[in-house]
Formats: C-alpha cells, sequence, structure tokens
C-alpha cells in the first residue's frame, strides 16, 4: 500500500519532536563543554550528524584536541556511504539536488525512506523526513546553546546522561540476532575496560600538543582591575643626593 503524503508527514513530524529534544540535549552538553554557541550551532548545520557531533563533544569535554575529535566523527560517518548506495536508485536529478540529499542522508531519512514500497514514495518520504529533521535538529541545537548558557552543570538537569541513550538509541534497532547481541555486549565491555585509557590519551595528547606548539606563551600580564606600579622618580635623586653630599 501506497502511503500518502499526510502519513509520511505526520511520521516526520513524530520523528522530528524526538530529534528536537536531542538537539536541545547536544547544544546545552556542548555549550557546558566550553564550546561557543555559534560554533556549536555552526556544527549543526554544517554536519548534520548527531552521532558524530555528540562523539566530538565528548571527546572535547575529556580535555581532547581537534584532531582526537574529528577522527571518531569521520569513522561513525562511514556507515553513510552504504545508505547512500542503497538511496541512490531514488534520489535521481542535477549534482546539486543530489549534494543536498546527500547532506540530508541520516539514519532515520534512509530508514524512512527504504521502507517505502516504490521508488516514488522512497523519494517523497526522504525529502520530507530529511528537511523536517533537519529544521528540528537545527532548532533545538539553538535552544539548547542558550539555554546552555545558563544550566552550567548538564548533570542538574539530567542531560549528562544524553551521551551514552543516544547511542543506544542508534544502536538498539541494529540489534536483532543472537550474534549482533554478543557482539554489543562485546563491545560495552570493551568501551567500559578501556575508558580509563582513552581519558589518559586524550589528556595526555592535549598537553602535547600544548608543549609542542610553535608558538610562545603569552606572558601574563597584571590582572584585571589593577594598575601597574609606577616608579618614583623622586627616589633617584635623593640618593644621587645623598651621595654627593658624603665627602
Amino acid at each position: 500500500m501506497v502511503p500518502s503524503n499526510r502519513t509520511i508527514l505526520v511520521q516526520a513530524l513524530a520523528m522530528g519532536l524526538a530529534v528536537g529534544v536531542f538537539g536541545v540535549s547536544y547544544g546545552v552538553l556542548a555549550v557546558a563543554a566550553g564550546l561557543p554557541a555559534s560554533m556549536v550551532v555552526a556544527m549543526s548545520v554544517l554536519v548534520f550528524s548527531g552521532g558524530a557531533q555528540f562523539a566530538a563533544v565528548g571527546i572535547v569535554a575529556a580535555g581532547g584536541g581537534p584532531w582526537a575529535a574529528v577522527v571518531p566523527g569521520l569513522l561513525l560517518s562511514t556507515r553513510f556511504v552504504p545508505l547512500g548506495l542503497a538511496a541512490a536508485p531514488f534520489l535521481g536529478g542535477p549534482a546539486r539536488l543530489r549534494a543536498v540529499a546527500a547532506h540530508l542522508l541520516i539514519d532515520e531519512s534512509a530508514a524512512v525512506a527504504l521502507a517505502q514500497p516504490d521508488a516514488r514514495s522512497a523519494r517523497r518520504a526522504f525529502w520530507s523526513t530529511g528537511l523536517v529533521l533537519g529544521v528540528t535538529w537545527l532548532a533545538g541545537t539553538v535552544v539548547g546553546a542558550l539555554a546552555g548558557t545558563v544550566v552550567r552543570d548538564p548533570a542538574v538537569l539530567g542531560l549528562d546522561a544524553a551521551f551514552p541513550a543516544g547511542f543506544l538509541a542508534l544502536l538498539a534497532p541494529l540489534v536483532r540476532t543472537r550474534r549482533q547481541r554478543a557482539a554489543a555486549v562485546a563491545g560495552a565491555a570493551l568501551a567500559v575496560a578501556t575508558t580509563p585509557v582513552s581519558r589518559w590519551a586524550c589528556r595526555w595528547w592535549s598537553r602535547w600538543r600544548a608543549l609542542s606548539s610553535p608558538w610562545p606563551s603569552p606572558r601574563p600580564g597584571p590582572t584585571a582591575g589593577t594598575r601597574p606600579r609606577r616608579r618614583r622618580r623622586g627616589g633617584g635623586r635623593r640618593r644621587g643626593a645623598a651621595r654627593a653630599v658624603r665627602p
């Protein structure tokens, strides 16, 4: 049965609501990790990948550098290669349109499109889901970034649990067979066992980058609200006069 435009739009709006809430938690956690609000919003516009963005923010919050944050995001984004190959048959058109489609290709939009019975419905579902989720993700990020300037500690609202909850939400639909469940449990145990090592590696990398930087560290100047001390001009004259009086 071919779904109607209304059915596809309702599905997209339901997913968009959940993605918007997810975006709010990302914005709050990213600002709390020390990233400026402008950079947080720019990442949602240019990257538009919740898993990669959460991974980057988590590494920055642990003390990792920019390269340490980029590499896991690239590894997580490799899953879009087979999704793009599967969605290519019903996403035709000029190169500019396909470039926009590649940016909107995420797990939700690809899953909804591939579940449709024909190519026309798949195309409508893809664009509807991708556009709605793009708007709600960006809106949630803006709200979270603004709220993050007020909420300094995300643990107060329980938003610090968004990292594991988000990845579990992405992993749960993929774990179906016994072998997949065994692989998920083994991966979780390996992640828990290597957490102290990864934190030490992030701190070591940050210190090494700071020590090996070619730019010298700035000299500490006077603190705000204090004035530098001025030398007294009379002191030198008095000492010279005292020396002249001596026989």
